[in-house]
C-alpha cells in the first residue's frame, strides 16, 4: 500500500478525484470484457478491472521467464558492455514528460483510507469504484467514477464544512485533463448529500469545480459548501484496494537517458517492485537489445542470456 500512496501522490500530485455516477450494472458486469486501454480509458470498474487483468497476465508472462532464468545453468556476472542499458531500466523515470513514453495506471477503490490534503482531515467511512489514469509527456488524462460517505473533521479557513456529527455521501462521475494550459473538465456529475443538523442535497456540476490560473482551489473565497467538498474530493487520493501501472514505450529517449527504450513497458503494482520487458539500444545508434528485468530479482535477461549482479 506504501507503493499505492506513493504513486497517488508526491509525483502525481496533480492527480484529482473528479467522480461520475453511473449505474449499477455497469459496476457489476463481468471482468472478462475484451478492453484495449491504450486506445480509451475505462469509464466503467468492468472495464477497469479488464484494464488490470491485461496488465496482470504480462505481468505474470516476466514472472514466468525470470523464475526459468533462475534454473538457468550459465548465469554469468553482467558485462560492463551493458552498464549504460541497466541503469536506463532501473533508473527511468516516466514523469519527466519523456517523449514515447505513455504511463497507465488504474487504481480499484476500497480498502484503508489515505491521509488527506489541503489542511483538510476526513474520515471515510466507505469508498467504492474506480479510477483510470494516462500520463503522456506534458498531458494528464482521469476517468474516475467514486461513491463514498465521509466526515471531515478539520478545514482550515472554512468551519462551514466540518462536521463531526453526520457523514456526507458523495456519489460522483467524471473525465478531466490537465496540460500546460491548465485543467480541462470534460463531464462532472454527481450528488453531495448529508442528513441531521445543517442538511445539504446538492446535484453537483462541472460548475461546482472551484479553480484558479488553471488549477484547483478548494477554499476559493464566496464558494458554497458543496463547492469546496466537491473540489476537496477532486484533488484528494481516495482508498485504494487495488492498484497497477503500465509504463509502455515507443522510440522513448531523452531524459537523462543513456540510450532508446525502442518497444516494451514497464508493470508496477502494490507489492513495490516493478518489472520490465522492453527493446533497447544505445544512444549512438548501437544494436537492439532485449531484456527481462525485475528490481525484486537477483537475476535478469538480455539477449536470452541471464545475467546476476
Amino acid at each position: 500500500m506504501k507503493k499505492v500512496a506513493r504513486m497517488l501522490g508526491g509525483a502525481i500530485v496533480l492527480l484529482v478525484m473528479i467522480i461520475v455516477l453511473v449505474s449499477c450494472d455497469d459496476n457489476v458486469a463481468p471482468n472478462d470484457v475484451s478492453f484495449d486501454f491504450t486506445k480509451t480509458l475505462p469509464k466503467t470498474r468492468s472495464e477497469a478491472e479488464a484494464a488490470i487483468d491485461s496488465i496482470e497476465k504480462d505481468l505474470n508472462a516476466i514472472k514466468q521467464a525470470l523464475d526459468a532464468a533462475k534454473n538457468s545453468q550459465n548465469i554469468e556476472k553482467v558485462p560492463a558492455e551493458f552498464d549504460e542499458l541497466m541503469d536506463d531500466v532501473q533508473n527511468i523515470n516516466p514523469f519527466l514528460g519523456i517523449p514515447g513514453i505513455a504511463t497507465y495506471w488504474f487504481v480499484l477503490c476500497g480498502g484503508d483510507p489515505p491521509e488527506m490534503d489541503h489542511a483538510v482531515l476526513t474520515t471515510i467511512a466507505s469508498a467504492t469504484g474506480f479510477s483510470a489514469h494516462k500520463s503522456e509527456e506534458d498531458r494528464y488524462d482521469v476517468n474516475i467514477d467514486v461513491r463514498s460517505t465521509f466526515k471531515i473533521t478539520k478545514a482550515t479557513g472554512a468551519p462551514e464544512i466540518v462536521d463531526n456529527d453526520n457523514s456526507y455521501t458523495i456519489a460522483l462521475d467524471a473525465s478531466y485533463s490537465k496540460d500546460n494550459l491548465g485543467i480541462d473538465l470534460k463531464d462532472v456529475n454527481g450528488t453531495l448529500k448529508k442528513s441531521g443538523a445543517n442538511p445539504l442535497d446538492e446535484v453537483l456540476t462541472k460548475a461546482d469545480v472551484l479553480i484558479k490560473d488553471g488549477n484547483f482551489e478548494w477554499n476559493k473565497a464566496e464558494a458554497g459548501r458543496h463547492q469546496k467538498i466537491l473540489t476537496i474530493f477532486m484533488s484528494s487520493n481516495l482508498p485504494a484496494e487495488k492498484f497497477m501501472e503500465k509504463i509502455i514505450y515507443s522510440s522513448a529517449k531523452g531524459g537523462g537517458m543513456k540510450g532508446e527504450f525502442v518497444k516494451g513497458y514497464t508493470i508496477h503494482d502494490d507489492e513495490g517492485g516493478f518489472w520490465t520487458s522492453a527493446t533497447w539500444k544505445k544512444g549512438d545508434g548501437g544494436q537492439n537489445h532485449t531484456i527481462v528485468y525485475s528490481s525484486l530479482e537477483d537475476v535478469f535477461v538480455i539477449n536470452d542470456k541471464v545475467y546476476e549482479f
